[in-house]
């Protein structure tokens, strides 16, 4: 097995849960530490981008590459960078993107990212900067597809005001799996974070997701949230979900919960009392935890692309 590991968990619990870190095969790890050459986009100061960056990835038979960013918005400038990443059903590659960013003062990053790969792809993805005074990172996922998948992204809230905002949809099924380590770093004062995840298990996939809101010391004032709601559709699933809540300052407010399960009874009853089929139901709960999520890109084509692959 490679030795490379990614996702760590900011503060290792005990080693038999095997949830601290991801462990790459010896292939996916040669490719991530494959020496790539870095793309650099830069939003001058005092700058709105009426329209998106959009960035499309199409993965073909045997694929290796990793793809490295780097994006820096300026004072009080305002981006959105749409991602979507690609392949046909039977295709089998390892691929992997590398995005730093950098976001001074008032400065605004959205980046989307939808993920519709094919059975036999390991997709790896980790997402790294720093934010600044009243400047705000916010990062839209949906992610469909995939054999293993591996996300990850840390925020440095260094100045006041600075503000993190994560949303994240997935449809996990077959035997693949989907790995996720998101980490605040809330190092300013009165910064925010939030985190809300939702997503969906079948057959026999499993999913690990960390979620660690770090309030450093100096932070006095800062809220960090984070929520997850997942839909159990069959018996073979596996779930793991690891909530952290790291505090070295008084002043602060962190908060998280989890929902993990099938449909209640209730909901279940008043449904089947208006004629829908089991199946059905589970279904429309399925694809609508995919469509709260993705209401929020605010890209037409992009909410088109996720609703074609979900049909």
């Amino acid at each position: 097995m490679s030795n490379i590991t990614i996702n760590k968990i900011p503060t290792p619990t005990w080693n038999w849960l095997h949830v601290n870190e991801a462990r790459l095969s010896d292939e996916a790890g040669a490719i991530w530490q494959m020496p790539v050459e870095t793309e650099s986009f830069k939003v001058e100061a005092h700058t709105v981008m009426a329209e998106p960056m959009r960035l499309s990835f199409e993965y073909t038979q045997d694929w290796q590459e990793v793809d490295s960013y780097d994006i820096q918005v300026e004072e009080d400038a305002s981006a959105i960078l749409i991602m979507d990443f690609y392949s046909a059903p039977q295709v089998s590659a390892t691929a992997g993107i590398k995005i730093h960013y950098s976001i001074k003062k008032g400065g605004k990053l959205t980046i989307v990212q939808t993920q519709r790969l094919g059975r036999d792809v390991t997709f790896i993805d980790d997402i790294t900067g720093e934010v600044m005074d009243n400047g705000t990172f916010e990062l839209i996922q949906v992610i469909l597809g995939g054999h293993q998948t591996y996300l990850g992204c840390t925020a440095e809230l260094l100045g006041r005001h600075g503000a993190l905002d994560i949303k994240l949809a997935y449809q996990v099924q077959n035997d693949d799996s989907l790995d996720i380590n998101y980490v605040a770093n809330q190092i300013g004062k009165k910064t925010t974070s939030d985190i809300k995840v939702n997503g969906v298990l079948r057959d026999k996939a499993s999913k690990l997701f960390r979620g660690s809101i770090d309030f450093k010391r100096g932070c006095a004032g800062s809220v960090g949230a984070e929520i997850e709601d997942v839909l159990l559709m069959d018996e073979g699933v596996v779930n793991k979900t690891v909530p952290l809540i790291l505090c070295a300052e008084e002043d602060v407010e962190g908060t998280h919960g989890a929902t993990i399960g099938k449909l209640s009874e209730d909901m279940m009853f008043y449904l089947r009392s208006r004629g829908i089929p089991e199946q059905r139901i589970y279904e429309m709960m399925a694809r609508a935890r995919i469509d709260a999520i993705a209401s929020y890109i605010p890209d037409e084509v992009s909410r088109e692309l996720i609703a074609k692959f979900m049909e």
